[in-house]
């Protein structure tokens, strides 16, 4: 919760601004115009810097440019002239015949070499001198097949770092190291793929050209300062140097500043393929400061680099640094007291108003800032003031907002947590008694409610009748059978008709409402309706002791619940109704299992007897010193003839009979595995037993149907009554086996007509 607001508060009334900021800056302004006159000299030496640094950044590019054009130009004349060279028939003839014999992947003879390496090396050349210092010609795999150095043919460049990008494409790479001569040098190598009618790779043939063919390229950076150096960066971060003057080219280590600033720009240049170039202040390999320019040569897959001293670019200008010292000095010392004056006119009031704002901002709501001067700064505070009211209030009424939102969230989540539990406890009663009890309770319970009243609905729908309750005042009314008139009374009377919810917010006045003296504490009713496919079977009915306790958000929640309970009470009352009938049916399926048995008992022998060689009816004697019980359960009996199991035969819980087996004397007793099998054998003997007495009852059924028939249709014959009755009675005493049968009409007395 914020903290309260304190009540002693900073006037906000408004002040005029007397003392302005403006008049306190002219103030500072006025002696600052002055003191700029000798910045002039400051300033006039930055432009003169800046001045020379874009004189020497533009000649810096227009140095590389040359030098980019010119490499690109050189890169390009050597893919032209190998690419010819590798189209001419003559060459193209060799070549086929070379990689079609069998020692295409071995050393090839002396002749067909030098040929090809001769033929190369004409058509590369130019009256200036060679193109290529060297060739190499290898097939899919890397393997050297041709090579201007012969102890080269036979290896492989398949492990290569330029031979993936070369071996398929036309296009040049510079590569730093042994790979290619005896030496650590840089090279340029160029190549171009042969391929054969069908477009497959034959063979690549590769042109190297050597460091000192690169001399001359760049030897045009002399001509921006004697002085200046250019280097390379290829794409593995080797930094190779370039001295027109030694003619050497060698691979140096960069100084930290030097790799730090430029390797990442190779890197992003390399990505993008970028030629632009990219001019920044570094080291160089010894440390000392340098202006440089970098640009990409993607046709040498190399970045070039064209540098020169800050000492020389700007020596004549560094002359003038003590100079220009000396008068920043006398200006910052003049500045820091100008600065001071102005701190304490200005800052001191800005700083008061900081801490109220701060301490504002850690919710001390009471705090305003102090208004101790005019201007414009008071004017702000002023304005603090105000803003901090309008806040105060703004947080006052959000937080009451959010603290009611989420005391209705908790509401709701712990009421749709009830409904769920209510509803899952209720699905798993079966009785509906103690369902309708255990709902009232635990609804009571979960929400809290003074009194939880369910009604059910008469079949007559008439009347609305209390079914159970939770209070007090709800048991009282049950004793009573406490019940509504469906539409005529109360709340619960109209929800019961309409099927429509109903608040009653101020039972007292409610139009509603049913003044009950078994609930006098009541303040709040709501009654939803039980529904079970569109048919109103009761109502929940629900009172508060608390004004106003109801929303209508209420009745989304308890109606999902006033839901759960009818489709229980359903489940409910058709289970009860589902076991009645099955009761009734087992009743009667005993029943009349029962009675099948007796006449079957009554009309053949009841006790069979086996003597290990055949099966009779059993004698009376058979059953002396055996004790017959008609217990449900088996029977293990010692005697003098030996150990009797008597197991009784039990089918849809009707004793039929039993079986009584025996053992002699001195055998194994009776024990709870043989009790087990004998059990098991005498359920599929039970089973067998009353299969067989259905089948034979289904024969004697369709035979007396048969008999019956066969009557009928010779009665059927003739329409004359006498022949009907005479008929009859022969066809019954033949189907019976009777000696007389006798069909009279009307009352029995000796002048009756009759026909035997």
């Amino acid at each position: 919760m914020l903290s309260q607001p304190g009540t002693n508060r900073v006037s906000t009334e408004t002040v005029s601004p007397r003392g302005s900021l403006r008049n306190t800056f002219l103030l500072v302004v006025l002696p600052i115009s002055i003191i700029s006159l000798l910045l002039i000299g400051g300033l006039t030496y930055i432009r003169a810097r800046n001045a020379i640094s874009n004189q020497v950044n533009l000649q810096l590019s227009a140095n590389l440019d040359s030098l980019v054009t010119n490499f690109n130009s050189w890169i390009t004349i050597r893919h032209i002239r190998l690419d010819l060279a590798v189209r001419l028939p003559e060459l193209k003839t060799a070549l086929d015949q070379t990689l079609s014999s069998p020692a295409a992947g071995d050393q090839l003879e002396s002749e067909t070499r030098e040929y090809i390496l001769e033929q190369l090396q004409e058509i590369t050349s130019r009256r200036e001198g060679l193109l290529f210092n060297q060739f190499i010609i290898t097939i899919p795999d890397g393997t050297i097949i041709i090579a201007s150095q012969p102890e080269m043919e036979g290896q492989t460049l398949a492990t290569a770092e330029f031979y993936n990008t070369l071996s398929t494409s036309l296009d040049s790479m510079a590569v730093y190291g042994k790979t290619l001569s005896r030496e650590d040098e840089i090279n340029v190598i160029t190549g171009i793929p042969y391929f054969d009618e069908q477009n497959r790779l034959q063979a690549t043939v590769f042109g190297i050209s050597g460091p000192l063919s690169m001399i001359g390229l760049l030897e045009d950076v002399t001509r921006f300062n004697p002085i200046a150096h250019c280097y390379l960066i290829t794409q593995s971060h080797d930094f190779i140097r370039v001295d027109p003057y030694l003619k050497t080219i060698t691979r140096d280590d960069p100084s930290l500043e030097q790799g730090e600033s430029l390797l990442p720009i190779v890197g992003s240049l390399s990505v993008q393929a970028s030629s632009g170039d990219h001019i920044l202040t570094t080291t160089t390999f010894d440390g000392t400061p340098v202006i440089a320019n970098i640009a990409w040569l993607p046709s040498l897959d190399a970045a070039l680099v064209v540098e020169i001293p800050e000492d020389i670019a700007f020596g004549e200008l560094n002359k003038i640094g003590p100079y220009t010292l000396a008068i920043t000095l006398a200006l910052g010392a003049l500045l820091t007291v100008a600065i001071w004056v102005t701190t304490q006119r200005l800052v001191g009031p800005l700083k008061n108003l900081t801490n109220s704002t701060q301490k504002f901002a850690q919710g001390k709501w009471e705090q305003r800032a102090r208004v101790s001067r005019r201007g414009e700064v008071g004017l702000l505070s002023q304005a603090f003031n105000r803003m901090a009211e309008d806040l105060t209030g703004l947080y006052r009424s959000l937080e009451t907002q959010v603290a009611e939102r989420t005391r209705s969230l908790e509401k709701r989540s712990h009421q749709l947590e009830a409904t769920a539990q209510v509803a899952r406890e209720a699905a798993a009663i079966r009785n509906l008694d103690d369902l309708l009890t255990y709902t009232t309770q635990l609804i009571s319970e979960q929400f809290d409610f003074y009194h939880i009243g369910i009604f059910l609905v008469d079949k007559s729908h008439q009347y609305a009748i209390l079914q159970a309750a939770n209070s007090p005042g709800g048991q009282r009314m049950l004793q009573r059978g406490h019940r509504l008139e469906v539409g005529q009374e109360g709340v619960v009377g109209y929800v019961a008709a309409s099927g429509l919810p109903r608040i009653a917010l101020d039972v007292g006045s409610d139009a509603f409402f049913f003044d009950n003296p078994d609930l006098p504490d009541t303040r709040s009713e709501l009654a939803l309706p039980l529904k079970v496919r569109n048919l109103v079977i009761g109502v929940m009915d629900v009172q508060s002791t608390k004004p106003s306790a109801f929303e209508e958000s209420d009745i989304e929640i308890l109606q999902i619940l006033a839901d759960q309970i009818a489709l229980a009470l359903d489940n409910t009352r058709l289970y009860e109704q589902s076991q009645e009938i099955i009761r009734e049916l087992q009743n009667a399926y005993q029943s009349q299992t029962k009675i099948g048995w007796s006449h079957r008992i009554n009309k053949q022998p009841i006790a069979y007897h086996f003597d290990g060689v055949r099966i009779t009816p059993a004698a009376d004697s058979h059953f002396e010193d055996i004790n017959l019980t008609s217990t449900r359960t088996s029977q293990i009996e010692d005697t003098e003839i030996g150990s009797t199991l008597s197991v009784p035969l039990i089918l849809r819980d009707q004793i039929i009979g039993s079986i009584i087996l025996r053992r002699d004397p001195g055998k194994t007793p009776w024990t709870a595995s043989d009790l087990s099998i004998v059990t098991d054998a005498i359920n599929q003997v039970v089973a067998a037993l009353d299969n067989a007495r259905l089948l034979d009852e289904s024969r004697r059924t369709a035979t007396r149907e048969q008999v019956i028939g066969e009557i009928t249709a010779k009665i059927r014959e003739t329409l004359d009554i006498e022949t009907i009755a005479k008929t009859a009675t022969e066809e019954i005493r033949q189907a019976l086996d009777l000696s007389e049968v006798s069909i009279h009409l009307g009352s029995h007395t000796p002048d009756q007509e009759k026909w035997s």
